[in-house]
Order: C-alpha cells, then sequence, then structure tokens
C-alpha cells in the first residue's frame, strides 16, 4: 500500500488494443485505480515487444526496477529513489552484491564505480541485470 505509486499497471492483454478512455472505465466500473497515462503511453511499444516475443517463440519476464531492489534487499522495503537516501541505500545493496558475489562480469564493474551521481536510470537497470544473474545462477 504505502509503495503503491511506485509501480503501475502493465496492461491486461485486451488493453493493448484499447483506448485509455476504455480502460479507466472498465477500471472504475470495477472499482480499481485507474491507469496513468504514463502507462498506458507505453502499450504501443509493449505491444510491439509482445509480437515479436511471439513471432520468435521466446518467453519474455518482465520485473520492475522496484520489485528487483525489494528481492535484492530480502524483503526489506526501501527509502523513495527519488530520495538522496534511497538513491545510497540502492548503491549499497548494489555495490554490497557485487563484492560478495565476485562478479567478474567487468561491464558491470565499471558502470558501478564510473557512476559516482548515482542516475536513477542506472541504478534501475544494474538492479535488473543483478536480478537477472541471480535468477540464471539458481537454474543452473
Amino acid at each position: 500500500k504505502s509503495r503503491h505509486s511506485c509501480i503501475f499497471y502493465a496492461p491486461v492483454k485486451q488493453w493493448l488494443k484499447m483506448s485509455y478512455f476504455d480502460i479507466n472505465k472498465e477500471c472504475s466500473d470495477k472499482g480499481k485505480p485507474k491507469l496513468s497515462k504514463q502507462s498506458y503511453n507505453l502499450f504501443a511499444k509493449i505491444g510491439e515487444v509482445q509480437n515479436f516475443m511471439d513471432s520468435v517463440n521466446i518467453k519474455l519476464i518482465e520485473y520492475h526496477p522496484e520489485l528487483a531492489f525489494l528481492e535484492l534487499n530480502q524483503g526489506q522495503n526501501l527509502f523513495s529513489k527519488h530520495s538522496k537516501i534511497g538513491i545510497e541505500q540502492r548503491w549499497r545493496i548494489i555495490k554490497k552484491i557485487i563484492k560478495k558475489k565476485k562478479y567478474k562480469d567487468k561491464n558491470i564493474r565499471e558502470v558501478v564505480s564510473k557512476n559516482k551521481e548515482y542516475k536513477k536510470d542506472v541504478i534501475d537497470a544494474v538492479s535488473l541485470i543483478l536480478l537477472d544473474i541471480n535468477i540464471a545462477i539458481s537454474f543452473s
């Protein structure tokens, strides 16, 4: 509940072909929160990716950076990534995981070491990479 605004709807497949107005009418009729314009504006690209994945028969798993950090932080909530403490907290988690797991990938190490400015998009991307690596390791 307290982190509701961090994550927005992924579309129900039928929504990809519906108008913003019709989707929000459906949400309202069902007593659900309305879809944000930000989320709706992603639908065209989501549809393109889904069509491509269907054509090459590959399953894609989508994950949100905030959920990745929740997983990487053993289920403990973090401060907002829009706050200085939240950004620093995320970098500490990333650096701790890289050090603990002894990741050999020099690209990840380089991205982390060169981004002293704590750019939010870099933090999000690295969290997803680390989570993906952890999942791959657990299945191997």
